[in-house]
């Protein structure tokens, strides 16, 4: 699993690349903190930056796999509550339809080297289980892409 060791590296490479600030949020994972608990973490802080004037144009949120699902999430809750978006969003094989029925799956299903639907399939029932599945199934978690 990703964690701020993981991908410091990777954040302090883009940093020096564009010449930006970054900040990485560790926030609260399953299945201890089931969702919305990630989605609240991220609108903490991301309030907190507008709150300390940096404008939204100026903000980009990324992430990776679990981190680009919430990335999705994130900007969702940003729509519904009408606070304003970031100027761009990253999402880095995103983890995004727990369903599995999206076109992707089907057309990649023989060629796609990291993940297979049948891993896929056995990590939501072991790795997510059974009792988290149904908080998931609650929430939408693909957005429409013109949206954003």
């Amino acid at each position: 699993m990703g964690d701020v060791d993981a991908y410091s590296g990777f954040e302090c490479h883009l940093s020096r690349l564009f010449n930006v600030s970054l900040l990485h949020l560790e926030y609260r994972l399953v299945p201890e903190h089931p969702l919305p608990a990630a989605v609240d973490d991220t609108l903490v802080l991301y309030q907190a930056l507008l709150r300390d004037g940096i404008s939204s144009s100026r903000l980009l949120i990324m992430g990776d796999s679990a981190g680009g699902g919430l990335t999705l999430l994130t900007v969702q809750a940003l729509l519904a509550r009408h606070l304003p978006i970031p100027h761009a969003v990253i999402c880095v094989s995103p983890w995004a339809d727990f369903s599995s029925s999206g076109e992707s799956y089907i057309r990649n299903r023989l060629t796609d080297v990291m993940l297979h639907l049948e891993g896929i399939s056995w990590g939501i029932e072991r790795v997510l289980a059974r009792l988290y599945f149904s908080t998931i199934s609650k929430h939408r978690f693909c957005i429409k892409y013109q949206h954003v």
